[in-house]
């Protein structure tokens, strides 16, 4: 294909999209802003008579906090289920 002009048989002067500066790209973050966000201090729970893994579990599918799950928990007589539906519903 000779004679065909630009890269890709573009004509010449016209770049492609490839040759895109770098500057058309979004900008790449900073360390400063990706640094972790401060850190919330956890609340003091009264977890006794439930499992340390049911709060786990509860908190992960509710989504919720740990204060959150164990009360759930507590007020469903320790049923996984009911506790998350208690929270999700």
């Amino acid at each position: 294909m000779a004679g065909a002009g630009g890269p890709m048989g573009q004509a010449p002067g016209k770049t492609s999209s490839l040759d895109m500066p770098d500057s058309d790209y979004p900008v790449k973050p900073s360390a400063a802003s990706m640094a972790a966000p401060p850190s919330i201090p956890e609340e003091s729970v009264d977890d006794e008579g439930v499992e340390p893994k049911d709060i786990e579990l509860v908190m992960s599918q509710a989504g919720c906090s740990k204060a959150k799950a164990v009360k759930a928990l507590k007020e469903n007589d320790n049923d996984l289920v009911n506790a998350i539906m208690s929270l999700t519903t």
